[in-house]
């Protein structure tokens, strides 16, 4: 018989031991969907029939990490690490915290510390992936990510990741299977999708493949019709393809309708074609019109400095340079073009004695309040009166992705 005293002991026990597990799959399922308070809520009610439950109290860590509360989250999972050392949740939990405050090395330590106690886990490798790839170091990045993909299948945020480590480590093929599987797994998210084929394009690019990277750039529009990076990524791949009249007219549109981030990219990209083609003087007004937006840009006043120096005018171009150098001071190539400039003059006997400065007043940067920042103000109210809800500014190469994850 299973009726007396310890038959129902037994029964409670699997009750609660059931209710335990219950709410630890709810907080995992909240945390996943973002409801951290959610999720803490559900960590607490373990503890209160169970006190010294470890994964309740690593999940609560792990909730107040997304609630950025990070005394209270170190604090659960020093709770957790002083009864285990080799808690792997807790541990994991630590990496976690160190990546949200920039600590990227002792999130790798961490994270060792983690697969160390118990291999067969995805997470840690995923962040040990994530930290290594934000410390540069690529090709480690890129193991932990494939390993995580080994032991959990396919994970879309896994994939995107390896994919960029693969291209920032200069492996575009590569970089364009993984997108390729990544966008695969995005249905039904426009922006994720939008990001992955984004950077399709930029991977086939990068190979050459320039007319496959338009059919993607256009693609990635159709997800995101402000994917400002792509209509970018369009005119770049049509000025490759020689195509250079129609590459014009598409960063002459960007330059009227765009932000002003990517109206400055497209002028850029402009007065590279210009120049390239012998219209030296249309190049220098293109980046005239990018100094209008940002005086303080040193692109395009290197840019035009430099023009200015191919064709002879070289004071003209030492002015643009000293521009530059002195509206952002630790910029190197500013002062390197500053003294080649100098150098050659002076090798002519032509440097006057003090080269001009720029008129020495303060920078306002794009929307600045006076001088020519006014115009791009004018310029952008008309754009938001004819584009409700604006666009994304340009992004780094490649594209991360708009929810979380990551020029000319």
């Amino acid at each position: 018989m299973s009726g007396g005293p310890a038959g129902a002991g037994a029964a409670a026990t699997g009750s609660r031991r059931t209710a335990v597990d219950n709410l630890l799959r709810m907080a995992a399922a909240a945390r996943e969907h973002g409801r951290h308070d959610e999720a803490a809520s559900c960590c607490q009610d373990v503890l209160r029939v169970d006190e010294g439950n470890a994964e309740a109290m690593s999940g609560i860590g792990l909730a107040f990490v997304g609630l950025g509360r990070h005394d209270e989250a170190a604090s659960c999972f020093r709770t957790v690490l002083e009864s285990d050392p080799n808690d792997p949740v807790a541990l994991a939990g630590m990496g976690d915290l160190c990546m949200r405050l920039v600590e990227f090395e002792r999130a790798v330590e961490f994270y060792d510390r983690a697969i160390a106690a118990d291999p067969d886990r995805s997470g840690p490798h995923v962040g040990r992936g994530t930290a290594l790839e934000s410390l540069g170091r690529y090709d480690e990045a890129a193991e932990s990510l494939g390993a995580a993909l080994r032991l959990g299948g396919d994970d879309a945020d896994a994939l995107y990741m390896l994919a960029e480590c693969e291209f920032a480590a200069g492996r575009p093929r590569d970089a364009l299977h993984f997108f390729g599987r990544a966008y695969g797994m995005s249905a039904g998210a426009a922006g994720v999708a939008a990001a992955a084929m984004h950077n399709m394009g930029g991977c086939l690019s990068a190979l050459g493949r320039h007319g496959e990277a338009i059919s993607c750039f256009e693609k990635a529009l159709g997800h995101d019709e402000s994917d400002w990076d792509s209509a970018v990524g369009i005119g770049c791949s049509l000025a490759a393809m020689g195509k250079s009249e129609a590459a014009l007219v598409q960063f002459d549109s960007l330059a009227e309708d765009g932000p002003d981030e990517i109206a400055l990219q497209a002028l850029l990209h402009k007065s590279r074609i210009l120049e390239a083609a012998g219209r030296g003087d249309e190049a220098i007004a293109a980046c005239d019109m990018a100094v209008e937006l940002d005086e303080c840009n040193a692109a395009a006043l290197l840019r035009k400095g430099r023009i200015l120096a191919r064709s002879g005018r070289r004071l003209a171009a030492l002015s643009c340079a000293a521009a530059a150098r002195h509206g952002n001071p630790g910029h190197r190539d500013a002062a390197r073009d500053a003294a080649a400039v100098a150098r050659s003059l002076e090798r002519d006997g032509k440097l006057p004695w003090m080269a001009p400065a720029a008129g020495g007043r303060p920078c306002k940067g794009p929307g600045g309040a006076s001088g020519p920042g006014r115009a791009p103000q004018r310029r952008r109210r008309r754009q938001e009166a004819r584009r409700p809800g604006g666009g994304r500014g340009a992004g780094a190469a490649p594209k991360t992705r708009g929810a979380g994850g990551r020029g000319s």
